[in-house]
Protein backbone atom coordinates (compact mmCIF):
# COMPACT_ATOMS: atom_id res chain seq x y z
CA UNK A 1 0.00 0.00 0.00
CA UNK A 2 1.62 3.33 -1.11
CA UNK A 3 0.27 6.91 0.26
CA UNK A 4 0.49 9.39 -2.15
CA UNK A 5 1.10 11.68 0.69
CA UNK A 6 4.58 9.77 1.31
CA UNK A 7 5.36 9.81 -2.49
CA UNK A 8 4.95 13.87 -2.38
CA UNK A 9 7.43 14.05 0.63
CA UNK A 10 9.96 12.07 -1.10
CA UNK A 11 10.48 14.33 -3.85
CA UNK A 12 9.03 15.28 -7.73
CA UNK A 13 6.11 13.31 -8.59
CA UNK A 14 4.74 12.98 -11.88
CA UNK A 15 1.23 11.68 -12.63
CA UNK A 16 -1.27 10.84 -14.91
CA UNK A 17 -5.26 11.58 -15.10
CA UNK A 18 -7.90 9.94 -16.64
CA UNK A 19 -11.21 10.13 -16.80
CA UNK A 20 -13.64 6.86 -16.20
CA UNK A 21 -14.63 4.91 -19.77
CA UNK A 22 -18.03 5.43 -20.31
CA UNK A 23 -17.92 1.86 -22.65
CA UNK A 24 -16.38 -1.32 -22.61
CA UNK A 25 -14.37 -0.71 -25.51
CA UNK A 26 -13.23 2.50 -23.99
CA UNK A 27 -12.19 0.17 -21.19
CA UNK A 28 -10.17 -1.77 -23.39
CA UNK A 29 -8.38 1.69 -24.86
CA UNK A 30 -7.86 2.77 -21.35
CA UNK A 31 -5.75 -0.29 -20.47
CA UNK A 32 -3.90 -0.36 -23.38
CA UNK A 33 -3.41 3.77 -23.04
CA UNK A 34 -2.03 2.83 -19.16
CA UNK A 35 -0.06 -0.11 -20.59
CA UNK A 36 1.93 2.14 -23.25
CA UNK A 37 2.24 5.44 -20.21
CA UNK A 38 3.27 2.30 -17.87
CA UNK A 39 7.26 2.68 -19.06
CA UNK A 40 7.39 6.84 -18.24
CA UNK A 41 6.94 5.39 -14.51
CA UNK A 42 4.27 7.57 -13.41
CA UNK A 43 4.54 7.79 -9.75
CA UNK A 44 0.78 7.25 -9.30
CA UNK A 45 -2.32 8.12 -11.14
CA UNK A 46 -5.79 9.50 -10.43
CA UNK A 47 -9.36 8.50 -12.03
CA UNK A 48 -11.90 11.37 -12.07
CA UNK A 49 -15.76 11.47 -11.03
CA UNK A 50 -18.46 12.05 -13.00
CA UNK A 51 -21.36 14.64 -11.82
CA UNK A 52 -22.99 13.35 -9.07
CA UNK A 53 -21.22 10.39 -9.36
CA UNK A 54 -22.46 9.54 -12.72
CA UNK A 55 -19.48 7.12 -13.11
CA UNK A 56 -19.01 5.97 -9.42
CA UNK A 57 -18.85 2.14 -10.80
CA UNK A 58 -16.78 2.62 -13.51
CA UNK A 59 -14.34 5.12 -11.54
CA UNK A 60 -14.26 2.10 -8.51
CA UNK A 61 -13.71 -0.34 -11.22
CA UNK A 62 -10.62 1.44 -13.24
CA UNK A 63 -9.46 2.21 -9.82
CA UNK A 64 -9.41 -0.96 -8.41
CA UNK A 65 -8.16 -2.45 -11.33
CA UNK A 66 -5.39 -0.22 -11.93
CA UNK A 67 -4.28 -0.94 -8.28
CA UNK A 68 -4.65 -4.57 -7.71
CA UNK A 69 -4.09 -5.89 -11.32
CA UNK A 70 -1.55 -3.10 -13.11
CA UNK A 71 0.27 -2.33 -10.35
CA UNK A 72 -0.01 1.46 -10.23
CA UNK A 73 -0.81 3.58 -6.99
CA UNK A 74 -4.28 4.95 -7.87
CA UNK A 75 -6.23 7.80 -6.78
CA UNK A 76 -9.88 7.77 -6.73
CA UNK A 77 -11.62 11.06 -7.59
CA UNK A 78 -14.58 11.24 -4.68
CA UNK A 79 -17.26 13.82 -4.69
CA UNK A 80 -19.75 14.41 -1.69
CA UNK A 81 -22.64 15.93 -4.09
CA UNK A 82 -25.61 13.66 -4.84
CA UNK A 83 -24.50 10.87 -1.79
CA UNK A 84 -25.99 10.35 1.44
CA UNK A 85 -23.36 9.39 4.04
CA UNK A 86 -24.03 5.56 3.64
CA UNK A 87 -23.25 5.61 0.26
CA UNK A 88 -20.03 7.65 1.02
CA UNK A 89 -19.14 4.98 3.99
CA UNK A 90 -19.71 1.90 1.35
CA UNK A 91 -17.85 3.26 -1.20
CA UNK A 92 -14.56 3.93 1.21
CA UNK A 93 -14.92 0.46 3.01
CA UNK A 94 -15.19 -1.17 -0.68
CA UNK A 95 -11.92 1.15 -2.06
CA UNK A 96 -10.19 -0.41 1.51
CA UNK A 97 -11.19 -3.32 1.17
CA UNK A 98 -10.05 -3.46 -2.31
CA UNK A 99 -6.30 -1.86 -0.90
CA UNK A 100 -7.10 1.66 -2.15
CA UNK A 101 -5.29 3.73 0.15
CA UNK A 102 -5.61 7.49 -2.16
CA UNK A 103 -9.05 9.19 -2.30
CA UNK A 104 -9.26 12.81 -3.55
CA UNK A 105 -11.96 14.18 -1.79
CA UNK A 106 -13.95 17.13 -3.73
CA UNK A 107 -17.28 18.88 -3.47
CA UNK A 108 -18.95 18.27 -6.88
CA UNK A 109 -20.82 20.33 -8.76
CA UNK A 110 -24.31 20.96 -7.85
CA UNK A 111 -26.85 18.72 -9.76
CA UNK A 112 -29.35 20.58 -11.56
CA UNK A 113 -31.86 18.87 -13.07
CA UNK A 114 -33.96 19.88 -16.06
CA UNK A 115 -35.92 22.25 -14.13
CA UNK A 116 -33.39 23.93 -12.36
CA UNK A 117 -33.40 22.54 -9.32
CA UNK A 118 -30.77 21.51 -7.32
CA UNK A 119 -30.97 17.82 -6.02
CA UNK A 120 -30.05 18.03 -2.20
CA UNK A 121 -27.36 15.75 -1.18
CA UNK A 122 -26.23 15.02 2.51
CA UNK A 123 -22.79 16.71 2.22
CA UNK A 124 -22.76 20.44 0.70
CA UNK A 125 -18.85 20.87 1.30
CA UNK A 126 -15.52 18.94 0.75
CA UNK A 127 -14.59 19.48 4.43
CA UNK A 128 -17.43 17.26 5.30
CA UNK A 129 -15.83 14.40 2.88
CA UNK A 130 -12.43 15.30 4.33
CA UNK A 131 -13.54 14.43 7.83
CA UNK A 132 -15.63 11.40 6.82
CA UNK A 133 -12.91 9.72 5.49
CA UNK A 134 -10.42 10.79 7.99
CA UNK A 135 -12.73 8.54 10.81
CA UNK A 136 -12.31 5.65 8.31
CA UNK A 137 -8.47 6.35 9.07
CA UNK A 138 -6.07 4.22 6.09
CA UNK A 139 -6.10 6.44 3.54
CA UNK A 140 -4.17 9.44 2.26
CA UNK A 141 -6.56 12.37 1.83
CA UNK A 142 -6.38 14.79 -0.98
CA UNK A 143 -8.08 17.78 -2.06
CA UNK A 144 -8.16 20.41 -4.75
CA UNK A 145 -6.73 23.60 -4.50
CA UNK A 146 -8.02 26.98 -7.34
CA UNK A 147 -4.78 28.81 -7.26
CA UNK A 148 -6.55 32.01 -8.58
CA UNK A 149 -9.96 30.94 -6.56
CA UNK A 150 -12.83 28.09 -6.66
CA UNK A 151 -15.61 29.62 -8.93
CA UNK A 152 -18.04 29.24 -5.90
CA UNK A 153 -15.99 31.11 -3.02
CA UNK A 154 -16.87 34.35 -2.08
CA UNK A 155 -13.78 35.93 -2.56
CA UNK A 156 -9.98 34.59 -2.44
CA UNK A 157 -9.55 35.15 1.00
CA UNK A 158 -12.26 32.85 1.88
CA UNK A 159 -10.80 30.23 -0.66
CA UNK A 160 -8.19 30.61 1.57
CA UNK A 161 -9.38 30.04 4.53
CA UNK A 162 -10.95 27.19 3.36
CA UNK A 163 -8.28 25.05 1.60
CA UNK A 164 -6.24 25.74 4.82
CA UNK A 165 -9.25 24.64 7.01
CA UNK A 166 -9.26 21.17 4.37
CA UNK A 167 -5.32 21.03 4.50
CA UNK A 168 -5.22 20.96 8.58
CA UNK A 169 -7.63 17.50 8.13
CA UNK A 170 -6.03 16.88 4.79
CA UNK A 171 -2.81 15.43 3.53
CA UNK A 172 -1.92 17.42 0.27
CA UNK A 173 -3.74 19.55 -1.86
CA UNK A 174 -3.65 19.25 -5.80
CA UNK A 175 -4.34 22.36 -8.11
CA UNK A 176 -6.62 23.04 -10.46
CA UNK A 177 -4.37 23.84 -13.91
CA UNK A 178 -3.76 27.24 -14.57
CA UNK A 179 -1.87 29.44 -16.79
CA UNK A 180 -0.03 32.00 -14.94
CA UNK A 181 2.57 30.75 -12.49
CA UNK A 182 2.01 33.91 -10.55
CA UNK A 183 -1.31 32.57 -8.82
CA UNK A 184 0.03 29.49 -7.62
CA UNK A 185 2.69 31.33 -6.34
CA UNK A 186 0.46 33.65 -4.03
CA UNK A 187 -1.47 30.59 -3.23
CA UNK A 188 1.89 28.84 -2.12
CA UNK A 189 3.28 31.96 -0.38
CA UNK A 190 -0.52 32.78 1.08
CA UNK A 191 -0.87 29.08 2.96
CA UNK A 192 3.14 29.42 4.01
CA UNK A 193 2.50 32.27 6.19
Amino acid sequence: MTYISDLLAAGRTCSFEFFPPKTDDAARALEQTIAELEPLDPSFVSVTYGAGGSTRERTRDVVINIERNIGITAMAHLTCVGHTRAQLDSLLDEYKAAGVSNILALAGDPIVDDNGVVAESEFEFAMELVELIKEKSGFSIGVAAHPEGHPRSEDLYSDRRHLADKLNVADFAITQFFFEAEPYLRLVDGLSA
